[in-house]
């Protein structure tokens, strides 16, 4: 099993993402979250299952919202870099 670590640029990409869903809609935010957190979950479970973007770099995309993890993956964590916009 693989730790995840989660850099202070993905945290704040997260929660530029909540605050804009939740303005848009009370609660939309709250399910950003909770799809961001299932996809943590399939990563420490899957980490290879995901496409080499660039290097060693890998990127997650998420089925409900326009968002893709950036993340690289060493002897025993998950590093997750940004929580980016795709559109």
């Amino acid at each position: 099993m693989y730790n995840l670590i989660i850099r202070a640029r993905a945290n704040s990409d997260a929660k530029k993402a909540y605050l804009w869903y939740e303005d848009k809609r009370v609660g939309l935010g709250e399910l950003f979250i909770e799809e961001l957190q299932d996809c943590y979950d399939q990563l420490i479970v899957r980490p290879e299952a995901y496409h080499k973007i660039k290097f060693d770099f890998r990127q997650f995309n998420m089925k409900r919202f326009p968002y893709a993890i950036v993340y690289d993956i060493d002897e025993k964590s998950i590093v997750v870099y940004t929580v980016f916009h795709t559109k």
